[in-house]
């Protein structure tokens, strides 16, 4: 789909792996099927394909040396090395490291971090038009926020 994004966030611990996906609103309860079947399809019966793998691959090799084009992005990836413990020559091996991966690398990875049936889904929208369908799903116990972060009754 269009504008979705997965990805395993930085962290020194714990690295939470986030899906953005940006929808209209009257297909909320949908697209959250569309991406829990997703999610699953990698899981069971459906893997990443070659295309796919191949595609990803050329995505995250061939955007690096634009990436370094300002002293404050050269700056921002050594910020990484260290806040992360990284090795010094990390950015230098990671897209052989990167170009290596199989499906069975990914697939295994996946099994790992994917655990559909224990997200936390965080859902931004009028409330009015998009929570019944949500409870439909009996995704878990729904927490309602407003704008603030803080707590509706």
């Amino acid at each position: 789909s269009y504008g979705v994004r997965s990805m395993v966030a930085g962290a020194k611990a714990q690295r939470p792996f986030l899906t953005v996906a940006p929808v209209q609103t009257d297909k909320t309860k949908e697209s959250l099927v569309e991406i829990m079947k997703e999610f699953k399809d990698l899981l069971n019966d459906k893997p990443i394909t070659p295309e796919e793998l191949k595609k990803t691959q050329v995505n995250q090799t061939l955007r690096l040396p634009g990436a370094w084009e300002t002293a404050g992005s050269v700056a921002g990836s050594i910020s990484e090395i260290v806040r992360y413990g990284l090795p010094d020559d990390y950015f230098v091996t990671y897209p052989d490291k990167v170009r290596a991966l199989t499906q069975d690398n990914v697939r295994n990875a996946a099994k790992t971090i994917l655990h559909p049936d224990k997200m936390i889904w965080v859902v931004v929208g009028d409330r009015s038009k998009i929570e019944s369908g949500i409870r439909e799903l009996n995704l878990g116990e729904l927490h309602l926020l407003d704008a603030d972060g803080n707590a509706v009754k």
